[in-house]
């Protein structure tokens, strides 16, 4: 669970220098520009582009804002939601729930 690792970690703050990147929903789109937050978790979606480009601002800082921080990665125009994610979704539920099922569609083409 993340809020319990989280607390554990908090309690290293002696030794241990942390921020808590805090995205949207995670998308595959190309980058569109980002920024970050400190008010609250982000809501829509953000493209990886845009994620690694904020996890690597907040890297790259030199002063200490961010440390202990949960820091929000938004996009600067939204992000486009793939259509075919439902589909790619369920095709990840039959083959981990139904395997039999699964490879049987997939030898007659009916899945990728």
């Amino acid at each position: 669970d993340l809020g319990h690792a989280e607390d554990f970690m908090r309690l290293q703050k002696e030794w241990l220098n942390v921020t808590f990147i805090q995205p949207g929903g995670l998308v595959e789109d190309e980058a569109k520009g980002h920024t970050l937050t400190l008010d609250k978790p982000p809501e829509g979606f953000v493209g990886y582009p845009d994620l690694a480009a904020g996890m690597i601002d907040v890297a790259e800082g030199e002063d200490e804002r961010y440390a202990w921080e949960g820091v929000g990665v938004l996009p600067k125009s939204s992000a486009r939601f793939n259509p075919e994610v439902p589909f790619i979704f369920g095709r990840g539920l039959l083959a981990y729930y139904l395997p039999p099922v699964y490879w049987s569609f997939k030898s007659i083409g009916l899945v990728q």
